[in-house]
């Protein structure tokens, strides 16, 4: 099982092994995560990760970043002109994070397990989920970041019954999960209204 994460400002992909034991995917630099950026290029193909980011300090109007911001809608997320939105740049690095990976195990990807935020809109985990259609891969499973966090932490603790809660202390508002690990359930509480969340919305 393959489990991708496209970050706002990093992004990163593990696998389960055979003998269900997680690892992290390393990139072609040794690295267990990518910066989030894209940087296209006026001809060739995009770069992606540190290379975009070097090559960013000498063109910054052709760098993509904190793109996660704007997927679900159709601006442009370089300042070149161009048009390439954040859709187009997720799909970039998830055809880096998948080319990585099956150089690593030897194996097409052609499925996996993503995260989203908790509070994104519909709009743009459907703009997500065509960044990994666009690479034919087939999105098992969209789980909430902190959903994530909290299977992952069941899943590595030897206990059979606890109840667990996960704060995610990333974009307002802040969303605690809470459940029953041995039910196998995660579902999001939904926050108190607050001036930082009104603010956002």
């Amino acid at each position: 099982m393959i489990g991708m994460d496209i970050g706002t400002t990093y992004s990163k992909v593990a696998c389960v092994s055979p003998a269900g034991r997680p690892a992290s995917i390393l990139d072609d630099r040794g690295q267990a995560q990518i910066p989030s950026v894209v940087f296209l290029p006026q001809n060739g193909k995009p770069l992606v990760g540190v290379d975009a980011v070097e090559q960013g300090y000498v063109e910054p109007e052709r760098c993509a970043r904190l793109f996660k911001l704007k997927l679900g809608t159709q601006d442009s997320v370089v300042g070149n002109g161009a048009k390439f939105d954040a859709t187009d740049a997720a799909a970039t690095i998830i055809a880096h994070l998948k080319e990585c990976t099956e150089q690593s195990i030897g194996k097409a990807v052609v499925e996996c397990v993503a995260t989203c935020p908790a509070n994104f809109k519909d709009n743009s985990k459907q703009a997500l989920l065509e960044a990994f259609y666009r690479n034919n891969i087939k999105v098992l499973k969209l789980l909430p970041e902190p959903t994530a966090a909290g299977f992952a932490y069941s899943l590595n603790t030897a206990r059979t019954q606890m109840r667990i809660i996960v704060h995610n202390f990333g974009e307002a508002p802040l969303t605690p999960p809470c459940s029953p690990s041995k039910e196998h359930r995660l579902p999001c509480c939904p926050p108190r209204a607050s001036r930082s969340s009104a603010e956002t919305t």
